[in-house]
């Protein structure tokens, strides 16, 4: 090998050194860093997306009952519903049956 390839080879070597230094490091520590930064975003997206989900969960359940309270108080302002709750009541002591008995008859 002439002296000439040899110090070719080593500048060529250099070379490779000094890329891998000068590109792969930093873009080594950039994709770190913006890897950690999608993290934490990511993250946060979730707490928030459960938070809000959360909320709405609870809105949801609350207007369930508070519809379900609206209707009671209606059913209950209505006398002929108070009437047939009195009826069935006489029925089913008349009956001597059990309650489920009862329903089941009704039904039949």
């Amino acid at each position: 090998m002439s002296e000439k390839q040899h110090q070719y080879g080593k500048m060529r070597n250099s070379m490779i050194l000094w890329f891998m230094l000068l590109v792969l490091v930093p873009m080594i520590i950039v994709t770190w860093f913006g890897s950690k930064k999608s993290s934490e975003a990511f993250l946060e997206f979730v707490d928030v997306e459960i938070s809000q989900t959360n909320k709405n969960t609870h809105n949801f359940i609350e207007n369930w009952f508070q519809y379900r309270f609206m209707d009671l108080a209606s059913l209950s302002a209505n006398p002929r519903n108070a009437e047939l709750v009195g009826k069935l009541h006489t029925d089913l002591l008349s009956s001597g049956l059990s309650l489920k008995a009862f329903i089941k008859s009704i039904y039949q």
